[in-house]
């Protein structure tokens, strides 16, 4: 939403299109941008899939657009298609980063076949790291010169007056411990993102068991599921582990990054897109002389 917020305050003409999932209500109700509401995410059904992306392109075609910038995997494969059939000049696919190496055996084929289609259908592939642009430049994704990584890595940058040091000095952090009721005195790890393997939070609960901090008193916060979903990944609980359920943004935002460390293998800090590269990319690409919409972020 602050990338189109951005976009349109800078003279191009930007509109977010979004799924309207029952699971982002909270989400889509912050929407104060130019949106409309458009079926993008996968299905394995083929009468649906068809009829999504028929849909699709009758938007398409409502609104030419200059550039199309669809992001993560699941919810590109349509309107990059799309886009790519209605001849759209510029389609940025931004992955989130490549789900496919969590995997083994035929989830991991499907996830890397999935990415392949995505590139295909894209004139411009971004990704939110190095480590991710030479994974998929070495597992053949991607061919020599294509795919950029925004400065050092990011989905959508950080806002670095949110983040400025001097808001998580030694009060804002007793405070922050004080709500969560964490001692004072313990090492905290903080892990911000939902239980999926991808997400590399299987990987973490386990390096965390090994280590045996958890038995020392110290604390593994995880804020994106709950104590139950942590115990459910490993078959067991796991001592020192907190499972905080869903956070707020704002909650997020003040407490998670005041943790002594934070795990986080794609930081999605929503506010940092209006300050971050992507949004001047599609600026760059997309010009100001095109009639209605001239960007749209998926």
């Amino acid at each position: 939403m602050p990338m189109v917020e951005w976009l349109n305050r800078h003279g191009i003409d930007a509109e977010l299109w979004f799924e309207n999932h029952v699971k982002h209500q909270a989400v889509i109700r912050q929407i104060t941008v130019p949106s409309r509401h458009v079926d993008s995410d996968l299905s394995f059904d083929p009468l649906a899939f068809n009829r999504r992306l028929a849909a699709y392109r009758r938007e398409l075609r409502r609104s030419p657009p200059r550039v199309l910038h669809a992001h993560q995997a699941r919810a590109s494969l349509i309107p990059l298609l799309a886009g790519y059939l209605e001849k759209v000049p510029v389609r940025i696919y931004h992955n989130h980063g490549l789900a496919y190496l969590g995997y083994r055996g035929l989830m991991r084929r499907l996830l890397r076949a999935l990415e392949q289609v995505n590139i295909g259908f894209a004139t411009h592939v971004l990704l939110v790291s190095h480590s991710n642009l030479q994974a998929a430049r070495s597992d053949g994704l991607l061919r020599a010169g294509k795919g950029t990584v925004l400065a050092n890595g990011s989905a959508v940058g950080i806002d670095l007056q949110e983040f400025a040091r001097e808001q998580f000095n030694a009060t804002a952090q007793t405070a922050s411990r004080r709500k969560f009721g964490l001692p004072s005195d313990r090492f905290v790890l903080a892990y911000v993102g939902r239980p999926v393997k991808r997400k590399g939070f299987h990987f973490l609960l386990r390096a965390w068991k090994r280590t045996r901090l958890g038995l020392k008193g110290n604390i593994l916060l995880v804020a994106g599921c709950t104590q139950e979903e942590c115990a459910r990944a490993l078959d067991q609980e796991v001592e020192g582990v907190k499972g905080l359920g869903y956070l707020t943004d704002s909650v997020t935002r003040r407490h998670c990054a005041r943790r002594s460390r934070h795990w986080s293998p794609i930081r999605r800090w929503a506010r940092g897109w209006a300050r971050t590269p992507a949004a001047g990319w599609s600026a760059s690409l997309s010009g100001k002389s095109f009639c209605k919409v001239c960007s749209i972020i998926i």
